[in-house]
This record gives structure tokens, sequence and C-alpha cells, in this order.
């Protein structure tokens, strides 16, 4: 806790720059070409999420600045529903067409964290 307090007081100090290249990594994902490979994916989301929700409340020397909680809220909210979305997966209660909008969206989601990160 005081290093994060130290961090938070010095110039330079921000959320770990592993979020920005893990966002652009899932932005820059293909649409996976089977509905079980689509599937697997957005079992994968609701942790991806969840982990970018985490990197976003650490600090570390050069890391990026500020951070809105707004922006960090937004990005939990998002983890949620990513959560819900596996879970429907794994109760065999998806839809294939539904899978892919929802991946799509995703990936958009992921390219305006992105643009947030990389300001």
């Amino acid at each position: 806790m005081a290093a994060v307090l130290v961090c938070a007081g010095l110039a330079g100090c921000g959320v770990p720059r592993t979020a920005l290249e893990m966002a652009k990594a899932q932005a820059a994902a293909k649409m996976p070409a089977s509905d079980d490979e689509v599937r697997a994916r957005l079992r994968q989301e609701a942790a991806d999420w969840a982990t970018l929700a985490g990197l976003l409340k650490k600090s570390e020397l050069g890391g990026i600045g500020w951070v809105d909680q707004g922006f960090v809220d937004l990005v939990e909210r998002t983890a949620a529903v990513a959560q819900r979305e596996a879970d429907l997966i794994r109760q065999g209660q998806d839809d294939p067409a539904r899978n892919r909008a929802v991946w799509t969206e995703f990936t958009k989601q992921w390219g305006q964290v992105c643009g947030y990160l990389g300001k």
C-alpha cells in the first residue's frame, strides 16, 4: 500500500502498460471460424475483462497516466456482461449468431479501450 501511495505521488506513475498491450491484442483479434471457437473466445472474454479491471486499479512507475474512475466502472460492468455471456455458454443457452454479434461488440470495445489508454 505504501508503494502505491508513493508511486501515486510521483510523476510518471499510472496503470501498467500491460493493460494497453492487452487491449491492442484483443482489438486486433480476428473472428474465429467455427461456432465452437467463438464460444471458447467468449468464455475467455470474462477472464480478460476481469484482468483489465484489475490492471486499471494498479499503479506502476512509467505507467499510463490518470485513468478516470468512470472508465474503471465501465470496464467492470463489461467484465460482468462478459461473465454472464460465458455462463450462458456453459449452460448451453447460447445462440451462435448472437455469440458472433457479442464477440464483435467486445472487439469494438477493446478498440475503445486502446483509444482511451493510448491517449
